[in-house]
């Protein structure tokens, strides 16, 4: 199991209601790692960690959550239709890059982006408004992932906490909830 870990990637035109982070390995997803860590006699733990060794190396994996947008969307459904509405989106950013959704380029199969990349949603972002807003929201994190990809990794994790909003300031303000493992 590699102990890299999904590292936070800043994308400026996305504001304060998504969080993007990124590894170039296969790693486990965020909830995972947590999982994991807090429970190290897990009885899912063989199959979690054969999950990482049975992943094809050179895909892209990636995964939108909406969990966190509970507080403002309370019924699953909606949940639901928005995790479904930026999946849909980050498949069009990535076709319109020139990648299928696993990230490979489109019509060879070749080597594109490799790694994993979780997509986490808070307050219902994009639920109720037009597809051009989420459109131009999902090209700038495929364009960020791309150029992260391109950096070479020096084996440290950059971690850089989501923008705080009004609603954040006295209980999580400053603080990286999303990198800590």
């Amino acid at each position: 199991m590699s102990s890299r870990r999904l590292m936070t990637v800043p994308v400026k035109a996305l504001g304060a209601g998504i969080t993007v982070r990124y590894s170039p390995d296969i790693v486990h997803y965020g909830q995972d790692q947590r999982l994991l860590a807090e429970q190290p006699l897990l009885p899912s733990r063989p199959y979690m960690e054969s999950w990482l060794t049975d992943a094809p190396p050179d895909t892209l994996r990636w995964q939108v959550s909406t969990r966190p947008s509970v507080s403002k969307l309370k019924k699953s459904t909606q949940r639901s239709a928005l995790q479904s509405y930026w999946y849909k989106s980050l498949c069009q950013a990535l076709w319109e890059k020139g990648y299928n959704d696993k990230g490979q380029i489109a019509g060879t199969g070749g080597r594109g982006l490799v790694g994993t990349m979780e997509v986490t949603i808070f307050d219902g972002d994009g639920f109720g408004q037009p597809d051009e807003h989420l459109r131009t929201k999902c090209a700038a994190i495929v364009g960020e992932i791309e150029r992260a990809a391109a950096r070479p990794q020096k084996g440290l994790d950059i971690r850089i906490s989501r923008p705080t909003s009004k609603k954040y300031v006295g209980r999580r303000a400053g603080k990286d909830y999303s990198a800590s493992v």
